[in-house]
């Protein structure tokens, strides 16, 4: 494979993944997920971000509560509304993770930026299959 055929094939795999970040963030930007407390006492609406974007109570359950029962009803619902955008979010975006890297370990700051972005471009599997060894390896093909 010539040289002008590979970078070809790197513009076509950047294409690629282009296009899958963009139909990512698009369908990042549709999630919308309510949760609804018990007894219907409340129902919260959050986006991908976790910000709420609603919230009703559509009984009149919560009239009953104690404030710190109410509280910790609203604490909570948001909570998992917040965990389940969370959740919709990772399984998009894991299209755009590196094997064996979640979502969720980016954003937990559990994985080393080198794991994602390697210092030496060779070391990404892909791209060493692609290319061939790393610039400091003797070539007798270049």
């Amino acid at each position: 494979m010539s040289f002008g055929d590979e970078i070809e094939q790197l513009l076509e795999l950047y294409q690629q993944q282009r296009s899958q970040a963009l139909e990512a963030q698009r369908k990042v930007e549709e999630i919308s997920v309510t949760v609804t407390a018990p007894k219907r006492a409340l129902t919260v609406t959050v986006d991908a971000n976790g910000n709420i974007t609603g919230m009703a109570f559509p009984t009149e359950a919560y009239r009953k509560m104690a404030p710190a029962e109410l509280a910790a009803m609203v604490t909570k619902t948001v909570g998992d509304a917040k965990v389940k955008a969370l959740s919709q979010m990772s399984e998009l975006m894991s299209v755009m993770m590196p094997e064996g890297v979640s979502m969720a370990d980016m954003q937990g700051g559990k994985v080393p930026i080198d794991r994602v972005l390697p210092a030496d471009i060779f070391d990404d599997p892909m791209l060493a299959a692609l290319l061939g060894p790393g610039p400091d390896a003797k070539r007798a093909d270049r």
